[in-house]
């Protein structure tokens, strides 16, 4: 079921699955920059791995601020989401500009029960994209905005 009018958050499971996404790349890049420490045993070397963990430390706050402030709303026409903490930026996307509306599940999102949609439009800008959504919820999305994108595509 969509609600309709109303500002509807992404599941806060999302952040379970963007700081899951960050260890993995965590990892990965320590142990990239950690060889070349242990390959020529050059103490100035140890800089590449302590700036991977201040980026990463960096970016784990950052990302529950992007899950708390996401959100996207749908009206009778059009699609809106809405992001950012510091900068919000609001994208509305009418129902008779999208021409194709997909829905990806990564492994690490699908293995928490979620997806993302894409609204892809004509526009410069290109796309629209909500992730963190239950899956249930996003094929009901899908199929409600393709729905009542048609018409308005066949008037164009």
């Amino acid at each position: 079921m969509v609600v309709q009018d109303e500002w509807i958050p992404v599941a806060r499971v999302w952040l379970k699955a963007k700081n899951r996404s960050l260890l993995i790349s965590f990892v990965i890049f320590l142990v990239l920059t950690a060889i070349p420490v242990l390959i020529w045993h050059h103490l100035w070397l140890l800089i590449f791995p302590a700036l991977v963990v201040v980026i990463c430390a960096a970016t784990w706050p950052a990302n529950y601020f992007e899950v708390k402030n996401t959100a996207y709303r749908v009206r009778a026409d059009e699609v809106l989401v809405r992001r950012g903490a510091f900068s919000r930026t609001t994208t509305a996307l009418p129902f008779g500009r999208i021409q194709r509306v997909d829905l990806n599940e990564g492994p690490i999102d699908s293995s928490l029960g979620l997806a993302a949609l894409t609204f892809e439009s004509a526009a410069s800008s290109g796309s629209v994209a909500i992730p963190g959504i239950p899956v249930a919820d996003a094929k009901a999305l899908r199929d409600h905005v393709l729905a009542a994108a048609e018409p308005r595509r066949v008037a164009l």
